[in-house]
């Protein structure tokens, strides 16, 4: 590979990421179904955790904003040059991670909604709403998971090349000379 191509893997943020929402989903169908109007108690019994949920994943999606500045001004002002690679990473990382704040503020709020028991509630709708709920939950857990993969992979790349002072990696944008010389061969 040469060095003004690299590109981040995104096998390992997927993997971990559908791996988080598996587990959750998979405690669901581990725990089997539910019978009539026992989806209120049990929506009743998720909402406070769910609600935990989305503030820690609100959180840390605003953290990881703010951090994912940190490592831009690493990138800037270090004598070493990034590829635009490594800045489409970032890029993409944060493009996710604000799909998993706005995604877990409009859940929260959804959530937010006191539960009335009615009359005219069909007798399913609980139920329905409970699996949604955790469903929703596995997602947006699992692209927490994700995000932090691929932030992870983007760090280590950095460190590699601005910490250890690696001279020769994909992660580097090429010199002039470099550049001019290998177009001066072809």
């Amino acid at each position: 590979m040469s060095r003004s191509e690299w590109r981040p893997d995104f096998t390992l943020p997927a993997i971990t990421g559908s791996t988080a929402a598996v587990i959750g989903v998979g405690a669901l169908v581990a725990l089997g179904g539910i019978s009539d109007w026992k989806g209120l108690a049990l929506l009743e019994a998720t909402l406070p955790t769910t609600r935990f949920l989305c503030a820690a994943l609100i959180t840390s999606s605003a953290t990881i904003l703010a951090l994912m500045l940190t490592i831009l001004s690493l990138g800037a002002g270090s004598e070493v040059k990034l590829n635009r690679g490594f800045y489409r990473s970032i890029r993409r990382i944060a493009r996710l991670d604000t799909v998993a704040f706005v995604g877990a503020v409009l859940f929260l709020l959804l959530i937010s909604i006191p539960l009335v028991e009615g009359d005219n509630v069909p007798t399913g709708w609980y139920d329905i709403v409970y699996y949604v709920t955790i469903g929703i939950s596995c997602l947006l857990a699992g692209l927490v998971v994700t995000i932090v993969t691929m932030l992870y992979q983007a760090i280590d790349a950095a460190i590699v090349v601005l910490g250890y002072g690696a001279g020769d990696h994909p992660l580097l944008q090429p010199d002039d000379d470099q550049a001019e010389a290998s177009t001066e061969a072809a």
